[in-house]
């Protein structure tokens, strides 16, 4: 185990090396890494002891394709531009509470994230194809479409429950090794809706409007590893991995609906579901600095900037059904999608 603890310990000290060639022999040792942050007197307040609260503000983004919804098409060739919603950066939050005893520490988190964003293209002359129009559902024929529209939507709902074990294998060096269970909520929609007119009011116009919808549950175990390198003072670099376990049960819905005569008649053309239980594996990756404020009360302000990644592998798509017409239609494969963008922490610890 020593062995183990010193080849680790070469591992962090070479990658920061960089940082430690600035910093020279200014920092603190692991043990007690920011003195001159820690002035107040803990037995006044022994009841809060090792209690540290916290919330994040998330800037993130879901790195998901295979959001196609029409494409160009000359009535006899499909040609140029697939047209596709592109997600983009949305806020969301996470909110923390973890106790220290001692070496040992038992952290509670809670994490929502929403994103959604739509496109549109219109083409006078009628020269598109819905990518989502399949088979003999198809009400509307390929090459007069007018106008393509894609709305996208995602939301995530994670809690954690967490222990960890700190050592420290080097002066400079905190390392914490954290394990256990997770929650994750998934819920992702997809709406296409197809013209024959660029007003959908039109009296004589006819569209078409599909609605799918993928709703995961999952849950599992949580392993990684966290370590910080002190720079200076109550200014220290970390990094973050671990690895979810998860067994999800999904659910998929695709409904389909043709309307015509400016709004005035539905036809249901398909309303089908289906169940399936799948693991899930994620990938959790984040690197950031954290620095001291100030302290009042016996509470240390920490405030932590940082980057993260979340690679999420075997994730449903939307359904797909069989071509039976030779309508044109886009192939998709996506089985993974990924989250990463950037987030602010303020937490307090008493």
């Amino acid at each position: 185990m020593k062995n183990w603890k010193l080849l680790f310990a070469a591992v962090m000290s070479f990658s920061l090396s960089p940082l430690a060639a600035i910093v020279g022999p200014n920092c603190d040792p692991c043990l007690e890494p920011c003195l001159e942050c820690d002035l107040c007197d803990m037995e006044a307040c022994s009841f809060f002891d090792g209690v540290t609260v916290y919330g994040d503000a998330l800037y993130w983004r879901v790195r998901r394709s295979d959001l196609d919804y029409a494409l160009n098409y000359d009535t006899t060739n499909a040609i140029g531009q697939v047209y596709s919603v592109s997600p983009r950066y949305d806020g969301g939050f996470r909110l923390g509470f973890s106790k220290d005893c001692g070496c040992g520490e038992f952290e509670a988190r809670y994490t929502y994230y929403q994103a959604n964003n739509d496109n549109s293209i219109t083409n006078d002359a009628g020269f598109l194809a819905g990518t989502r129009l399949i088979g003999d559902l198809t009400s509307l024929s390929q090459g007069i479409i007018e106008f393509a529209k894609g709305a996208w939507n995602f939301e995530l709902n994670e809690l954690a429950f967490l222990a960890g074990h700190h050592f420290c294998p080097v002066t400079c060096i905190d390392m914490r090794v954290f394990g256990g269970f997770k929650t994750l909520f998934l819920k992702e929609s997809f709406d296409t809706l197809y013209s024959t007119s660029v007003d959908i009011n039109e009296v004589s116009n006819k569209f078409d409007t599909l609605r799918q919808t993928i709703e995961m549950g999952s849950y599992g175990v949580n392993i990684g590893i966290e370590g910080s390198y002190f720079l200076r003072s109550c200014l220290s670099f970390y990094g973050n991995f671990s690895y979810d376990f998860l067994l999800g049960s999904v659910e998929r819905r695709y409904f389909y609906d043709n309307t015509d005569d400016g709004g005035q008649t539905f036809t249901n053309l398909a309303s089908l579901r289906d169940n399936s239980w799948r693991t899930i594996s994620v990938l959790n990756l984040a690197v950031g600095f954290q620095y001291g404020i100030e302290t009042f009360y016996c509470s240390d302000l920490i405030f932590s900037f940082g980057y993260e990644l979340h690679h999420l592998i075997n994730l449903a798509d939307f359904m797909q059904l069989q071509d039976l017409s030779g309508e044109i239609n886009y192939d998709r494969n996506t089985n993974n999608s990924g989250i990463d963008g950037v987030y602010v922490r303020l937490s307090a610890g008493f």
